[in-house]
């Protein structure tokens, strides 16, 4: 587990010091913000920012609640992660000739902590993939689903 943990950490600051790698320009692309509920180590709510560091690469982070009844009584968890996403909406468009700037998908890792109550309180590291898209049927307002493992999640989407 430290061995997965400690790769896709490495993976994380090798997403994040990509764009120093470019000229000494700053890509300073959009930023957004997800909203909407979350499936995994139970049903909840949970929300997650991710800002573009490159026109195909954003790094952010997400915060989850989560609860699920048992007969024992009730595991909760609250994860809080950092987040590396590949946005290949221009890609596809190139592939295709089109333009469609209302459809973002996307793919990713995310890298953090998960604190449980259920018969004890412990603390976990917690390490996912996702894939996932945005949709925006106004320029600032869409919808998103991600697929993932630990989370998947679907919701609202706003471009700030």
């Amino acid at each position: 587990m430290k061995k997965i943990i400690a790769t896709a950490m490495l993976c994380f600051l090798y997403f994040l010091s990509l764009h120093n790698l470019q000229a000494q320009e700053f890509y300073n692309g959009p930023k957004t913000l997800n909203a909407g509920l979350f499936f995994g180590y139970g049903t909840g709510v949970g929300a997650s920012f991710d800002a573009r560091v490159h026109e195909y690469l954003s790094v952010g982070a997400m915060g989850a609640f989560t609860s699920q009844n048992y007969i024992g009584g009730t595991r909760s968890s609250v994860s809080l992660s950092a987040r590396g996403a590949f946005h290949a909406g221009k890609l596809i468009n190139q592939a295709m000739q089109t333009n469609n700037e209302d459809f973002d998908p996307y793919a990713g890792i995310l890298v953090g902590l998960r604190a449980e109550s259920y018969l004890q309180n412990q603390t976990k590291g917690l390490v996912g993939i996702f894939v996932g898209g945005r949709y925006y049927f106004q320029s600032k307002l869409g919808i998103y689903m991600e697929l993932g493992a630990p989370y998947s999640s679907v919701g609202i989407t706003y471009k700030l």
